[in-house]
């Protein structure tokens, strides 16, 4: 690929990120969320007892920026962090946490769907495998 496409193709990147997040981040703002909080309750969801490294490696995150959302999500009664083997803190959804995902959870797949409907059904799997396959690169830099 020409340097020049390669250049579009990643500002197309984050520009088709960014207007995702816009959107997501206003529509669950009213109930005090973001989907920067919607995703590390999603994580925390599926994999309970989660350490803070891994949670931070899943969602993207440093360390350092994990540890402060996941303060501010406990502050709020959404998580709880507990201590776990060789002091390792590991994190759960207390009801709270639940219910705010189980409220999000339409909201976020109601504004994904706007912002890719777009998409056919096979290009959305076309393009599902191309960003794991872009994803999974980046995985090596962490």
């Amino acid at each position: 690929m020409a340097e020049p496409e390669i250049l579009t193709v990643g500002l197309l990147l984050k520009r088709a990120y960014q207007s995702s997040k816009a959107a997501v981040d206003a529509a669950l703002a009213p109930r005090g969320s973001s989907l920067s909080q919607w995703v590390v309750l999603e994580q925390i969801a599926s994999r309970p007892d989660v350490s803070a490294r891994a949670l931070a490696r899943v969602t993207y995150q440093t360390e350092q920026a994990l540890g402060r959302l996941a303060m501010r999500l406990a502050d709020r009664g959404l998580i709880e962090r507990c201590s776990g083997p060789a002091n390792v803190v590991g994190h759960r959804l207390t009801p709270e946490g639940r219910r705010l995902l189980a409220e999000a959870t339409p909201v976020v797949h109601d504004v994904l769907s706007r912002e890719l409907g777009v998409l056919g059904s096979g290009e959305l799997g076309a393009l599902r495998r191309l960003l794991e396959s872009v994803a999974g690169r980046g995985e090596d830099h962490s």
